[in-house]
Formats: structure tokens, sequence, C-alpha cells
């Protein structure tokens, strides 16, 4: 009977113990672990043309991942977040500048990965998207309004999504996450 799957309400069980969604991934069984996540930013802070403004900025998400019945995970964590945009935009003729200035909430879920190879750490797709009326948002500078707008709405609206691992037994995990522009640390919370 190794590795026989069985499929019942669309989770399967492959004998050994893992669960499996019946779309393959992996799925973690009931009564997992919760965890403590800081996700800040790691951009580069660039300066503009002529010194003039910076490109940069910082965004840091704080809060609790909650295990769920569909094997994944999810939570309510605060966001505040700093922009700076310099350079041309079209239709300025030169060089604009832009600061946003955001906070709120945002409903977070997370989506377990399968393992890429035997032993490899357990990974999740970490999503957010700001809560509907939880956020506020301030832009100010001298780039065209079409530009500020658009900058403001994705703020307020768009999804974002990062791949973190999680820690293996009781010890926090803190790790730059290549390739993304972003430092998590994941930790269990205190029994």
């Amino acid at each position: 009977m190794k590795g026989t799957r069985m499929i019942v309400g669309g989770v399967g069980l492959c004998l050994g113990g893992a669960l499996v969604a019946a779309s393959g991934r992996a799925r973690e069984p009931a009564g997992v672990d919760s965890y403590t996540v800081v996700l800040a930013s790691d951009w580069p802070q660039l300066e503009g043309p002529g010194g003039a403004c910076r490109n940069g900025g910082a965004e840091v998400l704080t809060g609790s991942l909650a295990p769920e019945a569909n094997g994944g995970y999810d939570g309510v964590f605060d966001r505040t977040t700093r922009i700076e945009f310099c350079g041309t935009h079209a239709g300025t003729g030169g060089v604009c500048a832009l600061r946003l200035d955001g906070r709120g909430r945002v409903a977070v879920t997370g989506t377990i990965l399968p393992p890429d190879r035997a032993g490899a750490e357990r990974r999740v797709t970490l999503t957010w998207r700001p809560l509907a009326g939880e956020g506020s948002v301030e832009v100010a500078g001298d780039c065209p309004t079409g530009f500020e707008r658009a900058l403001e709405a994705m703020y307020l609206e768009a999804p974002h999504a990062v791949e973190i691992p999680l820690p293996a037994g009781d010890v926090d995990l803190v790790r730059r996450l290549e390739d993304h522009g972003w430092t998590v640390r994941v930790a269990r919370p205190a029994v």
C-alpha cells in the first residue's frame, strides 16, 4: 500500500501521514502551529537625478498567522509604509518627486508550498490585501496628479505576495528573502 492515495472531499491522504490537496499542493494537518510574523522591506535607497530627491522608502507588516481548516493560514496584519519616488514621469518634462505615507490593516493568507526537495524547509506564499476602509494614505509631491492617484489606488487596493520559510522546531527564524527585497522574522507565539 506504499504510495497509496485516497481523495476525500478534495484532500488526499498519502499513507505515511502527509496531507495533499487534490491539486497536488501540500496541506498541513489541523492543529499546526500559529506564527507571529514581522515582514520588513529591505528596498534599495537610491538618490534621484541630480541628488534632488530619493527613490526608496520602507514598509513593515506585523501580525499573527493562524492555521485554517483548508490547510493554509490566515490573519490580519498591521501595515506601515513610506514610498519615495524620484524620476522623470511621462508628461512632466523633467524630474518629479513624491512621497506616499500609508498605514492600515491587511488581510493575510498563507498557502503552504510543497517541498522542492527531501528535507527542505517548509515554505508559505504569504499574500496580503488591504482591508476595505481600514487604511489611510497621503501622497504629496510634484508629480502629475494621475500618477499620484494611481499610486494611492495601488496602495489601498492591490494584493502583494512573497514566499517565506517557516521555522523548524521552536527556533525563531530571521532571514533576508533573496530576490524579494524583504527581511522576515517568523516565531511561534510564547505559550
